[in-house]
């Protein structure tokens, strides 16, 4: 009979999963270790980190909260700096997922309160920057604005999306429409202006960004300015980086 694996080792494989960019895999073996193991202080973050991977921002959230409660009173406690170090890494995805959610002001809050645990760390002092550069444009929470509502952005809306990609990360379409009033409205209140509301559209469809096919993402640590480009079975040697 074959021997249980212990939590460290599905805690490994999942790692290993994670960087092959295998996320429900890694997540799947993240919580089969944290089961079998729930001392393990680093899996929290780590699942955490692979959910948002996965878009599942909710999630995300959840289980970095889930790894905040159980850290914070260790980090209190403990003399080593582990649970401390592991408490600012589930702050952080917890304010990284609440940031994607829409949610800029909680995720201001949580970034602050990661920040207090190490004062120098300026990849926390970027996410803050982006999320007051989030909640001048769009408030506390745009969360709760109604998808249903919200319309394919104009040529303007789609140049300055992509110029704030400049500054900070990009979020769901949604948030760019906030004035809550649906083409349906406008047409109905004025019914002569629906064809040249159509001809706009269309010609605004025809102007919008393409939408980029490879998924692509980076991010900032002290020194060094990570990108990463994911595309799966290259040939190395077909893989050319030039600046």
């Amino acid at each position: 009979m074959a021997k249980a694996e212990t939590g460290a080792e599905l805690y490994k494989k999942g790692n290993e999963s994670f960087v092959s960019e295998d996320y429900d895999r890694a997540i799947d073996l993240y919580t089969s270790a944290l089961a079998q193991d729930p001392s393990l202080l680093e899996v929290y973050a780590a699942k955490s980190q692979a959910l948002i991977r996965s878009e599942r921002y909710d999630a995300a959230k959840t289980e970095a909260n889930r790894g905040i409660d159980i850290l914070r009173g260790l980090a209190a406690n403990e003399a080593d700096s582990r649970a401390s170090d592991e408490l600012k890494k589930c702050m952080q995805r917890s304010g990284v997922a609440s940031f994607y959610l829409g949610k800029y002001k909680e995720a201001k809050n949580t970034f602050c309160e990661a920040k207090k645990l190490e004062e120098s760390d300026k990849g926390i002092t970027q996410w803050i920057t982006w999320c007051d550069e989030k909640i001048s444009r769009f408030g506390d929470d745009a969360s709760k604005i109604s998808s249903s509502a919200s319309q394919q952005p104009s040529a303007a809306d789609a140049n300055q999306q992509n110029a704030d990609t400049k500054s900070a990360p990009a979020v769901s379409i949604s948030e760019l429409n906030l004035s809550g009033e649906t083409q349906a409205a406008k047409t109905a209140s004025n019914p002569s202006a629906s064809a040249d509301s159509q001809s706009a559209a269309d010609t605004a469809a025809n102007q919008e960004m393409p939408v980029p096919k490879i998924k692509h993402d980076w991010y900032q640590t002290e020194t060094h300015v990570i990108v990463e480009v994911r595309i799966k079975k290259l040939d190395p040697k077909d893989v050319k980086v030039e600046f």
